[in-house]
C-alpha cells in the first residue's frame, strides 16, 4: 500500500531551522533592517524593493506575495510592467501614493545605474527583475545551507518529527505494508527517497532542492492571461 506525506514550511522551523524568510532578511541586513548594511556591490534590486517598502508591511516578510504583487499589479492603466516609468501610480496600499513614487523611482534609479541606461524598456525591466530573483534565491539558498550545516541535530530531529507523523497516519503494525511518498514544500532534503529504513520510496521538493541548486520563490499564476508580461515569474513558468 502506498501513502502521501506532505511537508509545509513549518516542517522546518518546527526542526530549529531559522528559514522563514523574514530570518534571512534580517541576516542579510545584519539586524539593521537598512540596505546601507549591505555592500554597494552586493545589492539586489530586491533589497532595494524590500527597504523601500519597510518592516512594517506584512509584504515584507512574505517575498512570494511580494513579488505577486509588485510584477502583477494592474492599475487603471494596464500591467505595471508596462507603465512602471511612464507612470508612477502603482501602490502596495493605494492610501499612501507618496510611498509609491518613492518606491518607484528608488527602484528606477537602481535599475538604470546598473544597466548603464536612463531608458529602460518594460522587457530589459522584465529580464533584470527575473535575473536578479534568480541570484536573490541563490543568495537565499546559500543562507539556507548554512542554517543546516550549523544545525548538528537537523537531520536528527527531521527524521523523529517524519517518524511521528508517520505514526500518527499508521499503525506501527502496519506500517511495513506501506510506502511513502513526501511532497516537500521546503528546500531542504532530510528525508530522502533512498532512505528505506524510513519507509520513503520518493521525495519531491515542489519549489526545488538546495541538493539541485534550483531553489526557486514560486508565485502563483492562476488566471493570469498568457501575453501578461510577467507571466515568466510564475512557478509554472519556471519549474
Amino acid at each position: 500500500m502506498h501513502q502521501l506525506i506532505i511537508l509545509g514550511n513549518g516542517f522546518d522551523l518546527t526542526c530549529g531551522l531559522k528559514s522563514k524568510f523574514s530570518d534571512f532578511y534580517r541576516n542579510r541586513m545584519n539586524a539593521a533592517c537598512s540596505i546601507e548594511s549591505i555592500p554597494k556591490d552586493e545589492r539586489n534590486v530586491w533589497d532595494v524593493i524590500l527597504s523601500e517598502i519597510g518592516e512594517n508591511d506584512p509584504l515584507w516578510c512574505n517575498i512570494e506575495s511580494l513579488i505577486s504583487a509588485y510584477v502583477f499589479h494592474d492599475d487603471d492603466l494596464g500591467s505595471r510592467l508596462n507603465h512602471m516609468y511612464e507612470q508612477l501610480v502603482w501602490t502596495i496600499d493605494p492610501s499612501k501614493p507618496n510611498r509609491s513614487e518613492h518606491l518607484d523611482n528608488a527602484v528606477y534609479n537602481y535599475v538604470s545605474t546598473s544597466l548603464g541606461k536612463e531608458n529602460v524598456s518594460q522587457d530589459e525591466l522584465t529580464h533584470f527583475l527575473l535575473t536578479s530573483l534568480k541570484d536573490y534565491e541563490h543568495i537565499f539558498a546559500s543562507y539556507l545551507e548554512k542554517q543546516v550545516d550549523n544545525n548538528n541535530k537537523y537531520r536528527e530531529k527531521a527524521v523523529e518529527y517524519y517518524a511521528a507523523i508517520r505514526n500518527a497516519c499508521i499503525n506501527k503494525a502496519q506500517q511495513k505494508n506501506y510506502e511513502t511518498s513526501i511532497l516537500n514544500f521546503n528546500y531542504t532534503t532530510p528525508l530522502k527517497s533512498e532512505d528505506q529504513q524510513l519507509g520513503i520510496v520518493a521525495a519531491r521538493n515542489i519549489h526545488g532542492s538546495l541538493d539541485k541548486t534550483d531553489t526557486i520563490f514560486g508565485i502563483d499564476g492562476k488566471d493570469v492571461a498568457e501575453d501578461h508580461p510577467a507571466v515568466p515569474f510564475t512557478k509554472t513558468y519556471r519549474l
